[in-house]
């Protein structure tokens, strides 16, 4: 009898190492029946008491640390924002761009002969800029038209939505023939265009990816012309 107790603590220890479900129960439902013989030897009984309680401790162990590996995936993949884009986060940084996530809000404005809105851009990365006749503006506008010109045919679409209070559609598009602007221009009183994007001061530009996440805002001019700036639209074109 004592030959079949160590055969069933040997099958046990080698179940323990491969973590086979059906070892467990086969060698639990053995070592059992071997517990209830009246000639079991005092040396071996707590030896396999021993083995049949690490191998349900480590068992459940398991058990209770899968489901918790399994509630933190979900939480920080479903419950947490995206993140912004982490190859894009080097451009952002070098631009003094902040990163944003999570989709951009609605919008809508006019333009000369229809309603312009930003689901229209779907599939296009977007650049929504806010100005006004203001020197930064002024200073800021030949880099942007550069950009137009040389990512336009490319998959790079502008909203350019002025918030000049005063300037009537003919004086905003006087400017802008002077400053040899040739991007499409719209007035933010002539649409709707949600609270949420409005902060301190113009200019303020948005960039927005191919499925209409935001990936940043820009407070101030910035110089569009750059290597930099012009590796990080070059990124998002390149993005499916």
């Amino acid at each position: 009898m004592e030959r079949e107790f160590r055969e069933i603590v040997k099958v046990l220890k080698e179940s323990k190492r491969r973590r086979y479900i059906q070892d467990f129960a086969l060698t639990g439902a053995l070592a059992l029946s071997a517990l209830t013989q009246p000639r079991a030897t005092s040396d071996i009984v707590p030896e396999i008491r021993q083995e049949v309680f690490t191998m349900d401790f480590r068992y459940h162990f398991r058990r209770f640390f899968t489901k918790g590996i399994i509630l933190y995936a979900f939480f920080f993949t479903i419950l947490l924002p995206p993140p912004a884009h982490p190859v894009e986060n080097a451009y952002l940084k070098d631009l003094s761009i902040q990163a944003l996530g999570g989709k951009a809000p609605g919008l809508m404005v006019r333009g000369d002969s229809k309603e312009v809105r930003l689901a229209d851009y779907r599939g296009k990365v977007v650049m929504l800029h806010f100005w006004a006749m203001c020197k930064p503006c002024v200073k800021e506008m030949p880099a942007l038209e550069s950009l137009y010109r040389r990512f336009n045919d490319k998959g790079l679409a502008f909203l350019a939505i002025t918030t000049e209070p005063k300037a009537n559609r003919g004086e905003i598009n006087a400017f802008a023939k002077r400053l040899g602007i040739t991007f499409p221009i719209y007035f933010v009183g002539d649409g709707e265009v949600p609270d949420s994007y409005w902060a301190a001061g113009e200019p303020q530009t948005y960039l927005i990816d191919k499925k209409g996440n935001l990936i940043g805002r820009a407070f101030g001019p910035r110089d569009w012309g750059t290597k930099e700036a012009t590796g990080l639209i070059s990124r998002l074109l390149e993005e499916n």
